[in-house]
């Protein structure tokens, strides 16, 4: 089997390090912490001047380590089911990996991350960012470049975090089609030899709405200025993306395996079916041969098709939806629900 390269230009920054993994949650965490702490220092005010420092900014900083951290473990992830994926085609790993390479391990990485980074800004400005009022306060450009570099940090990592789902999509998909000689209905995880798909994809989604849930506890707990109209509008669209998207890198590349799932089991019950019919007319029609031997052909053909019958044209376990959707309405409840204020705030921008 080949070795399959996927070296993202942020896993080179700690490639250099004894410990990977003990480097990737250190690199996690002094990003949120360089955020915080320059947030902090160019807060700090006399004690005759009023305290800029929000406790909110808290949440931003665990927002960009809790992503980075996200993103390395949905890379190492992927990287861990290559080899599967690989060994189940046809071709190799060229066509699958065609869109991870072209997306992940190029210039659009970082193009679509910057993209996201500055549309993170742009939304900030339109929410009103806190303290506005504070113009003339002598810290207020400090503060102002401080929240909009964590404003930018969060954007370009989430941003690396959507590319990302996209290119999961797109290579899952091309594997869905060329894997399906690969599929086999006799598979103990009863997906047809899919389970380690699904199992990639539920943590894809988990992280994804870990991560969503502390955009939303942000977005929600900060003192915004402008929280009526445009800003009212553009706050529920980037508390929900989040969701939105966790979803989508769930529900959205098993459908193109689901598709293949679909077409495996009809043309085997095809198989299996004609081999029955098969099998009766000889038990019905030819008495020189042993009809033991006929009826136990069929009932082991039947047996075949009833497990075949069994077979789940999802890659995912028996719990695994109502799990992750529990886990959609627990954590939406316990950011939404239990916030009387922003329930009164929505539904005020509804008049």
């Amino acid at each position: 089997m080949s070795e399959i390269e996927l070296t993202t230009f942020y896993e080179k920054i700690v490639g250099r390090f004894p410990f990977p993994f003990t480097s990737k949650i250190l690199v996690s965490l002094a990003l949120g912490l360089i955020f915080i702490y320059s947030h902090y220092l160019s807060s700090q005010v006399s004690a005759d001047q009023k305290e800029l420092f929000d406790i909110t900014s808290i949440f931003l900083a665990a927002i960009i380590s809790a992503a980075m951290a996200s993103l390395y473990l949905a890379t190492h992830t992927l990287r861990s089911i290559l080899p599967e994926m690989e060994r189940r085609t046809k071709d190799g790993g060229k066509l699958f990996m065609i869109p991870l390479k072209h997306l992940l391990v190029t210039k659009i990485f970082l193009q679509y991350g910057v993209f996201f980074a500055v549309l993170n800004c742009l939304m900030a400005t339109v929410f009103g960012i806190p303290h506005i009022e504070e113009s003339n306060h002598p810290q207020y450009f400090e503060y102002v470049i401080s929240l909009y570099f964590g404003y930018f940090l969060a954007g370009f990592v989430c941003g690396m975090a959507v590319l990302g789902i996209l290119a999961v999509f797109k290579s899952l998909r091309q594997f869905g089609i060329n894997a399906r000689h690969s599929f086999d209905f006799t598979s103990p995880d009863n997906c047809g030899g899919t389970l380690f798909i699904g199992n990639a994809l539920m943590i894809f989604a988990s992280v994804t709405l870990f991560v969503g849930v502390l955009i939303s506890s942000y977005i929600i707990n900060t003192e915004w200025v402008n929280t009526f109209g445009l800003a009212a509008g553009l706050k529920i669209i980037w508390i929900i993306f989040p969701y939105f998207m966790s979803i989508v890198v769930f529900v959205g590349p098993a459908l193109s395996l689901n598709k293949s799932l679909i077409h495996y089991k009809r043309n085997q019950d095809q198989l299996i079916r004609s081999k029955l019919d098969k099998l009766m007319h000889q038990i019905d029609n030819e008495p020189n041969v042993s009809n033991d031997d006929l009826v136990k052909k069929y009932e082991f053909n039947q047996k075949l098709r009833e497990q075949l019958h069994k077979m789940r044209t999802w890659p995912y376990g028996l719990n695994t939806n109502s799990k992750y959707f529990s886990m959609v309405v627990v954590n939406s409840f316990a950011v939404y629900g239990a916030n009387q204020k922003y329930i009164d705030k929505f539904l005020s921008s509804f008049g």
